[in-house]
């Protein structure tokens, strides 16, 4: 990154307050998250993920992700929770994680994940996931 670059952008290109003060998206692109961030990039050059902390993105997301933004478009990705130790809703788990955590905890709402070779796995699935936002951008 250059010296001295400033980047401005907000929280998510799906920020509830962006959405509801009917200022920001025209009428025909607020039904359609790619319109919106397709429409957001044409605004801002970077942008906050937060739903990454409540759930791992996939990969077929993230490859739309970069597919509806421009090269110089720079995405933030929030830490998954279970990776800076908060609970997280195991229910959310897709894929080979679901069943990494203990039976007991599998339908839990809240979760706190400690196992490392767990947490490893979860670490693992998530860089992997956002892997084409590293290699369009």
């Amino acid at each position: 990154m250059e010296s001295g670059v400033v980047r401005i952008g907000t929280c998510s290109w799906t920020e509830r307050s962006l959405l509801e003060s009917g200022t920001f998206y025209p009428n025909q692109v607020k039904k359609s998250a790619e319109q919106r961030l397709r429409f957001y990039a044409s605004h801002f050059d970077t942008v906050e993920v937060a739903s990454s902390y409540y759930a791992i993105p996939n990969l077929q997301m993230a490859q739309a992700w970069a597919v509806r933004t421009p090269d110089n478009f720079l995405f933030h990705v929030r830490a998954y929770g279970a990776l800076t130790s908060h609970q997280i809703d195991a229910k959310q788990l897709a894929g080979e994680l679901r069943g990494l955590p203990p039976a007991a905890d599998r339908q839990k709402d809240s979760v706190q994940v400690s196992e490392p070779t767990v947490l490893r796995a979860m670490a693992r699935n998530f860089v992997a996931a956002l892997a084409p936002l590293k290699n369009a951008h």
